[in-house]
């Protein structure tokens, strides 16, 4: 951001409009301004705005307003203003001053002195001396309190590294909080202050929609009780910023909108016209570090069912699946017979997992969860995360052409831990194919290269080439994809490939189950 610098001649222009500013203001106290020679003097209390008639339109605004006052009135006692301190401690090179006329300086010319000489060793002459430096480091956020007994949520981000936590009421009063749970993975935290009587906030039970009226509550900057208004402005929005201690992606499905959210204000509620909480500010997109008109919230079923594990247990037992997904464009879709494109193709099922159990295949597509749309990727992810393990779900899902509804009990999520040892399990290396009309050369994968690449046992054959001007090589594509499928028939050979390819359609496409890098995906390939 450019600065303004404040030089002499802006400093006596400066200057010179205080002053006239200072002059005018004192005119106004005596109610007198002093016109050019020939005007009439005017009393400042002569002339008014023309009264302005309450139209049906005005009014319509002024409800509005109104409706926000009474909001910001109701939610502000739930909504807190929380302060951290971090301990940093440091080692920093110590930093030797010699003393012109200490003992240093003499031992310089003369050696030490004898009462003072000590055997010195060489390696310790050469390694620099260091010290201990402390330091805090102090941050700011928001809250909400859930209950009258001093629980509060917050972002993970704003309390995860902090020594100390101290709360500020709306009332005034001042306490010290202690963390209950954290869930990095959607980036909420639990802390609890003693004390009772509270006002708990109340959250949603449908979600929010785009064009909803929304206001944001917090403590931008550190300014208190401040409240901003502005619409959601989308749903469903992941933009890949929430990571676990790992450092693997988390959970996201934000609530967009353009209501103000500045540093400060992650962990304040979002509310909607009838003062409940839609969801909790996280973050922002912005070139600047402040407010640039995109703001995100964790939406309120998730910060609910995050919130109730962590009071109960301490931490966050999730639903799990066990499938790999990718989302469903136009081309793709089609080449299923499937209309629209709100939907999640799975590329992989995990064996023994929940679904592999249901009997969910590669290739279903599923378009809900007890009738909740699972348009994109991330709507599913996060409606499975909110049901505890052993719940029994409906997938409803397309195969073959047709809609089925699909009972699975979900199982609990892996940690972290777990799943990257699966991924370094499951490696099985760079992407793609074979056919001269695709411009990929396979081979057959032996017991050999099936463990290298992380497989129990021989499956699907290994891309070992690509031309470079294929309809292979603009997929991404690359020597050491495995080919599990085409066009939903599984390959176990080159035999069955080349088989498979010569009955495939390559002028509207075939459609390619790939594994690449840990994951599974699905390709479509034209050739014209």
């Amino acid at each position: 951001m450019r600065r303004i610098q404040n030089t002499p001649n802006r400093r006596r222009a400066t200057t010179i409009l205080v002053t006239a500013c200072m002059t005018f203001a004192f005119a106004g106290l005596i109610g007198i301004v002093q016109l050019p020679q020939g005007a009439n003097t005017v009393r400042a209390d002569d002339h008014h705005t023309p009264a302005i008639e309450m139209t049906e339109e005005i009014q319509t605004a002024v409800n509005l307003s109104n409706a926000f006052r009474t909001i910001s009135s109701a939610v502000a006692p739930s909504v807190v203003n929380i302060n951290t301190v971090q301990e940093i401690v440091e080692r920093v090179p110590e930093r030797r001053r010699l003393d012109p006329f200490g003992d240093d300086f003499f031992e310089r010319f003369f050696g030490p002195s004898p009462d003072r000489a000590r055997p010195r060793d060489r390696d310790d002459e050469d390694q620099p001396r260091e010290r201990e430096r402390r330091r805090e480091r102090r941050g700011q956020g928001s809250g909400v309190i859930v209950s009258p007994d001093g629980y509060i949520v917050t972002n993970y981000h704003v309390i995860g590294n902090a020594d100390t936590i101290n709360v500020h009421l709306d009332s005034g009063r001042q306490y010290q909080a202690e963390v209950i749970g954290t869930d990095a993975a959607t980036d909420l935290a639990i802390i609890r202050i003693d004390a009772r009587g509270l006002t708990a906030a109340r959250f949603a039970s449908t979600p929010s929609e785009p064009g909803e009226w929304v206001l944001a509550m917090g403590n931008p900057f550190g300014l208190d009780h401040t409240v901003t208004a502005g619409i959601v402005s989308a749903t469903g929005r992941q933009i890949g910023i929430i990571r676990d201690q790992q450092g693997m992606l988390g959970i996201e499905n934000f609530i967009q909108t353009d209501a103000a959210i500045n540093p400060g204000n992650s962990g304040g509620p979002l509310v909607n016209l009838r003062g409940e909480v839609v969801g909790i500010n996280t973050a922002i997109i912005s070139r600047t570090g402040t407010y640039m008109g995109v703001g995100f919230a964790i939406p309120a079923d998730l910060v609910k069912s995050v919130m109730t594990s962590l009071i109960d247990d301490g931490e966050v037992s999730r639903g799990w699946l066990g499938v790999a997904i990718e989302n469903l464009d136009q081309d793709l879709a089609e080449s299923y017979g499937y209309v629209g494109i709100d939907g999640v193709v799975i590329t992989d099922v995990t064996p023994g997992s929940p679904a592999d159990e249901a009997g969910l295949k590669p290739e279903d597509i599923v378009m809900s969860i007890n009738n909740r749309p699972t348009a994109r990727g991330n709507q599913l992810q996060t409606i499975v995360a909110t049901f505890t393990p052993g719940t029994e779900v409906e997938l409803k899902i397309f195969r073959d052409g047709e809609e089925k509804v699909v009972p699975v009990t979900l199982g609990r999520r892996p940690t972290s831990e777990e799943l990257v040892a699966q991924m370094r399990g499951d490696r099985s290396g760079p992407a793609t194919a074979a056919s001269e009309k695709l411009g990929i050369t396979v081979r057959e994968m032996t017991p050999e290269m099936a463990e290298r690449l992380g497989f129990r046992e021989p499956t699907g054959v290994v891309i070992e080439r690509i031309r470079s001007d294929s309809a292979a090589a603009r997929s991404a594509m690359r020597p050491n994809d495995v080919i599990l499928s085409v066009d939903g028939t599984d390959i176990g050979s080159i035999g069955q490939f080349e088989e498979a390819m010569e009955g495939a359609n390559l002028s509207t496409g075939v459609r390619l189950r790939v594994r690449s890098g840990g994951s599974t995906r699905i390709i479509l390939l034209r050739v014209n």
